[in-house]
């Protein structure tokens, strides 16, 4: 019997995708594992790597690219394992991955999800990343959260190549909602109001830098679609704290804002203007906030970069 299955999903990696492979099947455990490859409908040949391991890999071929949520989710319905270790077309696991997490799963069976830390290619220190995320654990301990809804909602997000979960608990949450643009944090909720989390603080994951020049600038289609994934968490979690309702709205409008700070630099007057008039009565937008904006837009850009500085204090003088 398959205790993980390793689930990959693919979109043209047919350069990457062997070191991805490699790294599982170099992983020493006493479980029984197989991997799963979901194949996005490639056109390089990503399938053909993948099946050039032979019956050390299932190829799961797909003729249309529908993005990575669905190919996971084909990937979690076709897996045979009771634990599902997923890991992305770019990254590799680092030794000792499999063997860990089962093993906490294993000794633990209230806990339905474990993630670790990573190390990432641009540097990121590994023993910072769960303190950058609202979590002080020590390097190389766990610590196990029976209450995770707050902490997703605060700032912890699983890195989805250092995480493994019940195949069981994947499947009541509903899995991936492939309408979404942050399915991941969506999922992540969903699955915190079903079971409890533990996490590691020792590098199980190595994450790949992106390839594909400077990051993707904000735009008003992807707040449309970040905004869309949060409404729907509010929407569906009755039980949330009032706190933690005000911290959904205060990351939309955050976002928002870094939209509106990004077109004043780009010295995209006309476009911040526009962008301002569509937020209006849009909920958890400070209408204070929105006039401020309105009127930055229309001075000179050192003049705009001294009233973002500007804050009152409580005796009314400015100070920056």
């Amino acid at each position: 019997m398959i205790e993980i299955s390793v689930v990959i999903p693919a979109f043209n990696r047919a350069h990457l995708i062997g070191e991805a492979i490699e790294s599982v099947l170099s992983q020493e455990t006493d479980s029984s594992f197989e991997i799963v490859v979901s194949d996005d409908g490639s056109t390089d040949g990503t399938a053909d790597v993948a099946r050039s391991y032979g019956d050390r890999v299932r190829v799961l071929p797909s003729r249309e690219n529908h993005g990575g949520a669905a190919a996971r989710n084909i990937g979690i319905r076709a897996a045979h394992g009771e634990l599902i270790a997923l890991l992305d077309s770019d990254d590799t696991m680092l030794p000792g991955r499999l063997r860990v997490q089962a093993d906490y799963l294993r000794r633990h069976p209230a806990v339905g999800l474990v993630s670790s830390a990573v190390v990432h290619e641009r540097g990121e220190p590994p023993e910072h990343y769960f303190r950058l995320r609202g979590l002080e654990i020590p390097r190389g301990e766990w610590r196990r959260l029976e209450r995770p809804l707050p902490h997703v909602i605060r700032g912890f997000i699983a890195n989805s190549s250092a995480t493994t979960a019940r195949r069981s608990i994947l499947i009541q949450a509903g899995l991936y909602d492939e309408t979404l643009f942050n399915p991941d944090l969506e999922l992540l909720v969903r699955m915190a109001r079903l079971t409890q989390f533990a996490c590691c603080n020792l590098p199980l994951g190595w994450i790949r830098a992106p390839r594909d020049g400077e990051p993707v600038p904000p735009s008003e289609r992807g707040l449309a679609r970040a905004r869309q994934a949060w409404c729907k968490i509010l929407r569906d979690t009755p039980e949330l704290e009032p706190e933690d309702r005000l911290a959904i709205q205060a990351k939309i409008s955050g976002s928002y804002l870094n939209y509106f700070a990004y077109l004043y630099f780009r010295r995209e007057g006309r476009a911040l203007r526009e962008a301002i008039s569509d937020c209006e009565g849009e909920r958890g937008l400070d209408p204070t906030i929105l006039r401020k904006w309105r009127l930055i837009s229309r001075i000179p850009l050192g003049l705009g970069q001294a009233l973002l500085a500007w804050k009152p204090t409580a005796s009314g003088a400015a100070t920056t």
